[in-house]
C-alpha cells in the first residue's frame, strides 16, 4: 500500500521526467532545423540577399533606391531607378542584371582561398538629369573590384521618354558624323584646356570624338573618354544640336551663348511674398537665385521646397543675418552649417553658394568653408528706398551683361517692381539665369 509521501515522491519524479523530455525535444528540434535549413549567413554558396533597401530620392514620379546586397564573397551597392513606366523599369532592371553578371563572371575565375580573404565589390550609381517634363537622362556608373583589384569602370547613359514608355542609349540619339564645325572647335578647345596643352592636333580630337561615350545632361552633351576616366568634355546644346536625333532635339533647352545674361537674386527670404515672386518668374520663363536665412527657412519650409521644385537656385545667407566679421569662428560656422542643414532637410541637398550678410567676408571667413562666396554688381537699393519707381530706375540704369542684381523678396515695393523689370530686361535681350549658370560655379 502506497503511503502519502510515496505519492508525492512519484509526482515529483514525473515532473522531472516531463521537464527533461521537453528540454530534449527542444534541443532535437533546434539541431534538425540547423541540419536541414542552416541560417542564411552560414551558406557559403548563398544567393545575394537584400541587406538594405532605402528610397534616397523621389522627384516627378522617379524614385531612386539604394540596395545593398552581399554574400560570403561578393558585395554590391546598387542604385535602382524606378519610373512611372513599367516597360522602362524592366529595361533598367535588365541593364543592372547585365552588369551584375559581368561582375560574377570576373569573380568566377578567382580561386576560392583568394575569394575568402578578399571579397569582390560592385557599385552601380545612378544620376538623374531632367531634360524636360517627360524626358529624363539616366546616367549609370559602375565600378568593379575583384579581390581588391580594380577591374572595370564604366559610364552608360540612357534617355527615357516617359510618355512613350521608351528608353534609348544616348549613342542612338547622337550622330557623330553630323557635328558642326563649332562643336568640333569647342571640343578641341576644351581638350586643350583639360590637358593644359596647345599641341592638340586634329587627329587627337578625331580619336577622342570617335571613342568617346555620349552623356546627356540638363544643358549640355558630355563627351566622356573611355581611356581616361577623368576626362569629360562638356559642350552646350547650342553647339551640338545638329547631331542630336530630332526625337530629342526639340526637348533640350538651347541657349544661345552669345545672348546677354543676367542673374536676379533675392536675399533674406523666404517670406509671405515669395510665392508671388515665383509666379512672376514663371510667367517670364526666368530663373533666379534665392539666398535664404535659416530663421526664415524654419518659418516657411513649404516655400523653400517650392523654390527648388520650380527650378530656381537656393543659396545660404546665414541663419539670422549677423555680420560674420563681428562674431566668433564658432558662431560663423553655426550660421553657415546650421542653415545648410535646414535647407538640406527640405530639398535633399546642401547649397553650394554663400552670400555673407552685408556682402562682407574676410580671409578668416573664407577659410572656414568650401562654399562659393557670391555678392552682386547691380544693387536695386530696394532695402533703402522701398519705392517701386526708384527700384525700377536704379536697376535699369545700372544693368549690364553678366550682371548679378541684388533684390529682397520681403518688400511690397520690390514685388511691384519685378514685373516691369522683367519686361524691360527681356525686351533688351537679356536671358534670366541662376548665379551658377552665369558664373559656371
Amino acid at each position: 500500500m502506497l503511503k502519502w509521501y510515496d505519492l508525492i515522491e512519484r509526482k515529483s519524479d514525473e515532473k522531472v521526467i516531463k521537464k527533461g523530455l521537453i528540454i530534449y525535444m527542444l534541443f532535437v528540434s533546434i539541431f534538425l532545423n540547423f541540419a536541414i535549413e542552416p541560417p542564411v549567413l552560414a551558406r557559403e554558396n548563398q544567393d545575394f540577399y537584400l541587406h538594405e533597401n532605402q528610397v534616397v530620392s523621389s522627384e516627378h514620379y522617379i524614385n531612386k533606391e539604394v540596395q545593398t546586397r552581399f554574400n560570403h564573397h561578393l558585395k554590391t551597392v546598387i542604385e535602382i531607378v524606378q519610373t512611372r513606366s513599367y516597360p522602362i523599369n524592366n529595361q533598367i532592371q535588365k541593364y543592372i542584371e547585365q552588369v551584375y553578371n559581368l561582375f560574377v563572371s570576373y569573380n568566377e575565375k578567382i580561386p576560392i582561398l583568394i575569394k575568402d580573404s578578399n571579397p569582390s565589390y560592385l557599385t552601380i550609381r545612378a544620376k538623374i538629369h531632367r531634360i524636360s517634363e517627360d524626358v529624363v537622362s539616366l546616367e549609370y556608373t559602375h565600378q568593379i573590384y575583384v579581390s581588391n583589384h580594380f577591374r572595370d569602370y564604366h559610364k552608360d547613359n540612357f534617355v527615357l521618354f516617359l510618355n512613350n514608355d521608351a528608353m534609348f542609349r544616348s549613342e542612338y540619339l547622337f550622330d557623330k558624323s553630323k557635328i558642326s564645325d563649332e562643336f568640333y572647335e569647342k571640343t578641341k578647345e576644351k581638350i586643350s584646356f583639360i590637358n593644359n596643352s596647345t599641341k592638340i592636333d586634329d587627329s587627337m580630337v578625331d580619336e577622342f570624338i570617335n571613342d568617346a561615350h555620349i552623356i546627356f545632361r540638363e544643358e549640355a552633351v558630355i563627351f566622356y573618354s573611355i581611356k581616361n576616366i577623368h576626362q569629360e568634355v562638356k559642350i552646350p546644346y547650342y553647339y551640338s544640336v545638329s547631331a542630336i536625333n530630332p526625337a530629342l532635339s526639340h526637348q533640350v533647352v538651347i541657349h544661345n551663348p552669345h545672348s546677354k545674361k543676367i542673374a536676379i537674386t533675392f536675399d533674406d527670404g523666404p517670406t509671405r511674398h515669395t510665392r508671388l515672386v515665383l509666379d512672376l518668374l514663371d510667367k517670364y520663363n526666368a530663373k533666379a537665385t534665392f539666398f535664404l536665412l535659416g530663421l526664415q527657412v524654419e518659418k516657411y519650409p513649404d516655400v523653400v521646397l517650392e523654390i527648388a521644385n520650380r527650378g530656381h537656385e537656393i543659396g545660404n545667407h546665414s541663419y539670422n543675418h549677423k555680420r560674420f566679421t563681428a562674431i566668433s569662428t564658432s558662431d560663423v560656422l553655426f550660421q553657415i552649417n546650421h542653415t545648410n542643414q535646414l535647407i538640406a532637410e527640405i530639398i535633399g541637398r546642401s547649397p553650394n553658394l554663400l552670400r555673407p550678410p552685408y556682402g562682407i567676408a574676410d580671409n578668416r571667413i573664407k577659410s572656414l568653408t568650401n562654399m562659393q562666396f557670391v555678392n552682386w554688381n547691380i544693387d536695386s537699393l530696394d532695402w533703402k528706398t522701398r519705392n517701386t519707381r526708384k527700384i525700377i530706375h536704379q536697376v535699369i540704369s545700372t544693368t549690364k551683361n553678366n550682371g548679378i542684381i541684388l533684390m529682397h523678396d520681403l518688400y511690397p515695393a520690390t514685388i511691384d517692381a519685378l514685373e516691369p523689370l522683367l519686361i524691360n530686361l527681356q525686351d533688351q535681350g537679356y536671358e534670366f539665369v541662376s548665379v551658377s549658370k552665369l558664373t559656371d560655379y
